[in-house]
């Protein structure tokens, strides 16, 4: 490692950067536009101008709306081959908005919520953000 610093510190650049990621970077964090949600990760909030995301391992109808269930529909996953994905429509909701979902299996069988809903609001109010809440399934 004394010797790749060393060698590092010459040169200018590190000796291990590996030069195609850092082309296509350029030491710059790329920025996503949508966020994931899964049962493992399950985020309270999303950024003005975000989309979501949920992805999960089977096929599923997601029965979603916002604002408190206002114009509420139903979006069928699709198979992304590394698991079934929905998109929600969600990037031009302003900060205040909230969107609320509920997951349901495919071919009519739908997940049971738990017995109390889960309500996520922001950590902090004064972020910009999106909060969330969502009828988790339990596990099958």
């Amino acid at each position: 490692e004394f010797v790749k610093l060393c060698h590092s510190a010459v040169r200018g650049t590190p000796i291990d950067r590996p030069a195609n990621t850092w082309k296509r970077y350029q030491g710059k964090v790329p920025k996503t536009d949508y966020r994931l949600w899964r049962l493992r990760q399950r985020p309270r909030q999303l950024l003005a101008g975000q989309e979501l995301r949920v992805l999960l391992q089977a096929p599923f109808t997601l029965h979603w709306g916002i604002n408190g269930w206002q114009s509420v529909q139903d979006t069928d996953s699709e198979d992304w081959g590394l698991g079934h994905v929905v998109l929600l429509p969600v990037q031009k909701l302003s900060v205040g908005n909230s969107v609320q979902f509920a997951i349901q299996k495919q071919g009519g069988k739908a997940m049971a919520p738990p017995p109390a809903q889960r309500s996520d609001s922001p950590r902090n109010p004064s972020s910009p953000g999106l909060p969330l809440s969502c009828a988790m399934p339990q596990k099958v």
